[in-house]
C-alpha cells in the first residue's frame, strides 16, 4: 500500500467523522427516528471500512526503506560498481601489459638470439684457432724436446772432446810463485826426486792459469803422451810429501759433477779416471760411471 493511498483514506475518514458530527448535532434539535438511526449507523460502519487502520500503517511503514538503509544500500552498490570497474580496468591493463611484455620479450629474445648466434660463430672460430695453436704448441714442444736433446748431446760431446783433449795434461797445485821462475826445469827436478825421469822435450807446454783470488795460481802441464802422465800420477802421493799436489786437468763440467757426487748421501767417493767421472756407492762400495746430465738419485736407485 502506497503513501498516497494511505493519505486518501485518512482524508475520507476525517470527512465522514465531521459529517456524522454535524448530523448528530442537528438531530439533537429534533426527535430521532429509530429507522433513521439504524441507517445512519450502517452508513457510518460502511464509511469506517475505508478508514486506514493501525495495522495497515505498520505494514506500509515496515515495507518502506529507511534512509540509513538506503545509504548503506547505495554505498554497497557504488562499491560493487567501483570494484567491478577496478577489476575490469586491472584486467584490461593486465592484458595490455602482458601483450606489451610479450612483444618486448619477443623483440629482446630475437636480438639475444642473433647475438648468441654471432657469439657461437665467434666461439667456433676461436675453437678452430685454439686447435691450431695447440697443434703449433705440440709441434714446438716436439721441436723443443728434440732441440733440448740435441743440445744435451752437443754439450755432452763437447765436454767429452774437451776432456779428451786434456788427457795428457796435469795440473800442479800449491807451487809457490817466484819472480823469473822456470816452471819446466822446476817440474823436472821435482819428479826426479820421486824416481820419474822426464826430458825437457816431453813437456809440450807448461804455464800458470788464473786461480782463486789471493791464492796461488795453478800450473798446467801438457805432456808429450799419456805414458809420461801415468808415471807422474803414480807418484802423486810421494810428490804431495814434497809439497807438490798433482791432479788431472778436468773440465769445469766434470768438476761440477764430481762436486755433486761428493755432496750426495749415497756416494762415498767421487773421482776422475781415463776421461770419465766415477762414484763409489756408500751402500755396497760398487763403482758407477756418471754423466754430466745424470740424475744421481735415479741412477743409484736403478743400479
Amino acid at each position: 500500500m502506497s503513501i498516497k493511498t494511505v493519505q486518501t483514506r485518512l482524508d475520507k475518514g476525517k470527512s465522514v467523522k465531521e459529517r456524522s458530527k454535524s448530523e448528530m448535532n442537528s438531530s439533537t434539535s429534533s426527535v430521532a427516528d429509530p429507522d433513521d438511526l439504524s441507517n445512519d449507523v450502517k452508513a457510518i460502519k460502511q464509511s469506517l471500512k475505508s478508514v486506514v487502520k493501525k495495522e495497515d500503517l505498520e505494514k506500509a511503514f515496515g515495507k518502506m526503506v529507511q534512509k540509513s538503509d538506503m545509504n548503506e544500500l547505495v554505498s554497497n552498490i557504488v562499491k560493487n560498481v567501483i570494484n567491478e570497474m577496478k577489476d575490469g580496468i586491472k584486467q584490461e591493463i593486465g592484458e595490455e601489459l602482458e601483450k606489451e611484455y610479450d612483444e618486448r620479450i619477443r623483440e629482446k629474445t630475437g636480438v639475444l638470439s642473433d647475438q648468441i648466434d654471432g657469439l657461437e660463430m665467434d666461439l667456433e672460430g676461436l675453437r678452430e684457432k685454439v686447435e691450431e695453436q695447440k697443434k703449433e704448441i705440440r709441434s714446438l714442444r716436439d721441436e723443443l724436446a728434440d732441440s733440448s736433446h740435441q743440445s744435451r748431446e752437443a754439450l755432452r760431446m763437447a765436454n767429452f772432446n774437451e776432456q779428451y783433449s786434456r788427457k795428457n795434461n796435469l795440473k800442479v797445485l800449491n807451487r809457490k810463485e817466484e819472480n823469473g821462475e822456470d816452471l819446466r826445469k822446476g817440474l823436472i827436478e821435482k819428479v826426479k826426486k820421486v824416481g820419474v825421469e822426464i826430458q825437457p822435450w816431453e813437456i809440450n807446454a807448461i804455464h800458470r792459469i788464473p786461480g782463486k783470488k789471493g791464492g796461488t795460481r795453478p800450473v798446467i802441464v801438457k805432456l808429450y803422451n799419456s805414458d809420461i802422465k801415468r808415471k807422474v800420477m803414480m807418484k802423486r802421493k810421494e810428490l804431495r810429501n814434497k809439497e807438490v799436489k798433482v791432479v788431472h786437468d778436468v773440465t769445469s763440467n766434470n768438476m761440477s759433477l764430481i762436486t755433486r757426487l761428493t755432496n750426495h748421501n749415497d756416494i762415498a767417493q767421487a773421482y776422475y779416471f781415463n776421461g770419465h767421472v766415477y762414484g763409489k756407492l756408500a751402500s755396497d762400495g760398487r763403482k758407477l760411471r756418471f754423466d754430466i746430465f745424470d740424475d744421481i738419485s735415479k741412477k743409484v736407485a736403478k743400479r
